[in-house]
């Protein structure tokens, strides 16, 4: 009896992965099938987007301003603040303005204006630089401009000369 029920569990065990498998079979089929043509399709036109050259440039501007962002604050934190807080007597602009319950980690008081003030700092330094990044930018697109405009008139003044001339003879002709 006991082998009897050992081989009815194996028998049973069997089944089930049988079964696992024939209903697994047509998904994977449905799975496949999509991903060969309409994932295909999806996939092409996802790998175009990612090499135009504005998603790579974004990309590379973003990994730059995370970068710089961290170039900012620590700036902020081991030069501005500290000039500050010789001002005004205080060795970082954290303790400036404190209030809040007392956190228990710090053991300072959970809310600071000082912090906060550090942060507007580190934001005005973002935005100036990038305001100089932008204003540059558009002077070298003036530039770029510029030099096109003087290829374009330099070209119109050949092709008005040679209409005068064209003119000029039809005007003789006629006379």
């Amino acid at each position: 009896m006991a082998t009897g029920s050992a081989e009815e569990q194996e028998t049973k065990s069997k089944t089930r992965k049988v079964n696992k498998n024939v209903f697994l079979g047509p998904q994977m089929t449905c799975i496949l099938l999509f991903i060969k043509t309409i994932g295909g399709k999806l996939i092409k036109e996802f790998r175009n987007f990612i090499n135009r050259g504005n998603v790579v440039e974004l990309g590379v501007a973003f990994v730059m301003g995370a970068s710089f962002k961290s170039l900012v604050d620590v700036f902020t934190k081991k030069l501005i603040e500290p000039l500050i807080g010789l001002v005004i007597n205080l060795p970082n602009l954290d303790n400036l303005g404190l209030f809040g319950d007392v956190d228990p980690v710090s053991g300072l008081q959970s809310g600071s204006f000082g912090a906060f003030l550090g942060e507007i700092i580190n934001y005005t330094i973002i935005a100036f630089v990038m305001f100089l990044v932008i204003k540059a930018y558009n002077h070298f697109e003036e530039m770029v401009d510029d030099e096109e405009d003087e290829t374009v008139v330099a070209s119109e003044s050949k092709e008005v000369q040679l209409l005068k001339e064209i003119r000029d003879g039809i005007n003789k002709i006629s006379k």
